[in-house]
């Protein structure tokens, strides 16, 4: 999870200041899974939700409109993102998560 961390951090731009190279990674609490953090992608509108649970690791992509940052000022867009990785989580281990996931 160390190496993939660190893959996205900072992306695979060489050229700095380019889309990829805007990358970074959002760590989410701990008892996720084995461990849990967000890679938030502006260059390409996406974010993936990444779960591991021992050898395995889980990735769900969310796309979104715009290239910018992902604006988590708010506790709200933090707790969704926890969210949908605890309904991951959740779905791996066949937990009850109550949310219909």
């Amino acid at each position: 999870m160390r190496d993939a961390r660190a893959s996205s951090q900072g992306g695979c731009d060489v050229t700095p200041g380019a889309p990829y190279s805007r990358d970074f990674v959002i760590d989410l609490p701990s008892g996720i899974g084995d461990d849990a953090f967000v890679e938030d992608q502006p260059g390409a509108g996406t974010v993936r939700v990444n779960v591991r649970f021992g050898d395995t690791v889980l990735e769900l992509t969310v796309t979104r409109t715009g290239t910018g940052p992902l604006d988590l000022s708010t506790a709200a867009s933090r707790d969704w993102l926890t969210g949908i990785a605890r309904a991951m989580a959740a779905r791996w281990t066949g937990a009850k998560t109550g949310g219909g996931a």
